[in-house]
């Protein structure tokens, strides 16, 4: 687990970030950078390593761990949290703000590039693989059995045939289909009471943008920022990355606690790395870097 705190004596407030389902976990690209910024902006940031997520399992297990550290966190915060995401941390940060024990006390979700749907995603890994990026085809085979095994699933991860996919994917034990179900956000996303800040880029490879408008239309106070200044969680070199700015800004505001920032300076510089929202990609990139500091009122 990463955990920041500000210099600041009294903190504006807390965000818990959910990382994306990478083999390296936290210790991926980026994720501390990300973690730091929030601490410079003034709040306690929290990043857990959820267990199976960097296996690319999400079960029920993954989600409550969420919830968990998302509970405690705002106990020792002043009571309320703000959640963010990236693609598979993305999808459990709405699920988590809509569990009933922590819904009333979760401030903002930021949810970049989310799932909505497990069972799209395994439609995607299988008879859909030619379009999906490797990484996606190699954990979603693992997700599925984490929830259940038997030759019914392994049916199902075998099929490349569209049309029957969906008599397969009936055939699935019901306990397997019953937690498909509980960890698909678009079926809890009406639940979610705070407001659902979303972004995604409309041609992203792993989680197409049907994902992202369908979480948008199931919760009524979602905001979709479409931009192609992402390639699925990682900021392209693009003037487009405003639009990534003014995302990140309203986060911080809507995360505010005690004080609402007065106002905040964003500075955009070229370099050799660029801290994101999730971990989602590896190695040197000649990415944008933002420095978000705050200026006093």
């Amino acid at each position: 687990m990463i955990v920041v705190r500000p210099r600041r004596r009294v903190p504006r407030g807390a965000i818990v970030f959910l990382n994306a389902a990478t083999r390296k976990g936290l210790a991926e690209e980026g994720v501390e950078r990300l973690m730091a910024l929030f601490g410079r902006a003034g709040f306690v940031a929290v990043a857990p390593e959820l267990p199976g997520l960097a296996d690319g399992e999400v079960t029920p297990a993954t989600l409550e761990a969420a919830v968990i550290v998302a509970l405690e966190t705002a106990d020792r915060c002043g009571g309320r949290v703000a959640l963010a995401g990236a693609s598979t941390g993305a999808g459990l940060a709405v699920l988590a703000a809509a569990d009933r024990r922590l819904a009333d006390r979760v401030s903002v979700v930021a949810a970049v590039a989310p799932f909505s749907d497990l069972r799209a995603v395994v439609r995607r890994a299988t008879v859909e693989r030619g379009e999906a990026p490797a990484l996606l085809v190699d954990a979603v085979p693992r997700s599925l059995r984490a929830l259940g095994s038997g030759d019914a699933v392994e049916r199902v991860l075998a099929n490349r045939d569209p049309a029957a996919f969906e008599a397969l994917w009936a055939a699935l034990p019901h306990e397997v289909l019953d937690s498909v179900e509980a960890l698909a956000p678009v079926h809890r996303a009406g639940h979610v009471k705070a407001q659902l800040l979303l972004a995604a880029a409309p041609d992203d490879a792993f989680f197409p943008i049907e994902h992202q408008l369908a979480l948008a239309c199931a919760c009524p106070r979602a905001r979709l920022t479409l931009t192609r200044a992402l390639e699925h969680v990682t900021p392209r070199r693009s003037l487009r990355v405003v639009s990534l700015l003014l995302f990140l800004v309203r986060f911080l505001r809507l995360a505010a606690q005690r004080e609402r920032p007065g106002r905040f300076v964003l500075a955009a510089s070229l370099g050799a790395r660029a801290p994101y929202w999730g971990a989602a990609f590896g190695g040197p990139l000649p990415a944008l870097i933002v420095r978000v500091a705050k200026q006093c009122a």
